[in-house]
C-alpha cells in the first residue's frame, strides 16, 4: 500500500459553518483577498458579484451557468481568475 507523507500540516477549525480559508484572486493586473470556503466536490468555484466587479470583471460576458445544489438552482457566469 502507498502512504504519502507531507512536510506540513494544517488542522482548520471543526466548525458547522465548513472550512474557510483566505486567499487571493487575480485577473489582469488586479488582485483581490477573499475568504473562500472549501467544497472539495464542487466542479468549479463561487464568488460574489461584489468580488467579480472589484477585479474589473465584465460579469455578464462570462460563459453562462446553471449551478444546482439541493434546494435550489443558481445562474452564474464562468470566468478564468487565478487562485
Amino acid at each position: 500500500m502507498t502512504q504519502l507523507t507531507f512536510e506540513q500540516e494544517h488542522r482548520y477549525p471543526d466548525d458547522e459553518e465548513g472550512i474557510s480559508i483566505s486567499i487571493k484572486l487575480t485577473h489582469g493586473d488586479k488582485t483581490l483577498r477573499v475568504d473562500a470556503k472549501v467544497d472539495p466536490g464542487a466542479a468549479v468555484c463561487l464568488f460574489s458579484h461584489e468580488a467579480g466587479l472589484k477585479l474589473g470583471i465584465p460579469i455578464e460576458q462570462g460563459i453562462p451557468i446553471k449551478l444546482g445544489g439541493l434546494t435550489s438552482s443558481l445562474d452564474a457566469f464562468g470566468h478564468e481568475v487565478t487562485l
